[in-house]
């Protein structure tokens, strides 16, 4: 079984209609890797930082209940800010 996760251009969060906002931040891309493992999560959440030019925001969707101990370690050693996190229905 192959899975594979996604880096997207998030464009309806540009425009404010996606209906997730931080603090009115809305999300440069979305890193969809809901339904992997650690320590897929954390290192796909790694490249994909890799891509981005500073100042852009990279949502990240997940349903591994690790993430949100894991997200905040991931962003201090790369040097990032965690901008927050939120659990909805979804996970």
């Amino acid at each position: 079984m192959s899975v594979e996760a996604r880096l997207v251009d998030n464009p309806t969060s540009k425009a404010g209609s996606r209906g997730f906002s931080l603090g009115g931040i809305l999300a440069d891309a979305t890193l969809d890797v809901r339904g992997l493992w650690c320590p897929l999560p954390p290192l796909k959440t790694i490249r994909a930082l890799g891509q981005m030019k500073p100042g852009e925001v990279l949502e990240v969707l997940g349903t591994n209940p690790i993430g949100n101990k894991v997200a905040p370690w991931v962003a201090e050693k790369l040097g990032n800010q965690l901008l927050g996190a939120v659990r909805d229905s979804q996970g």
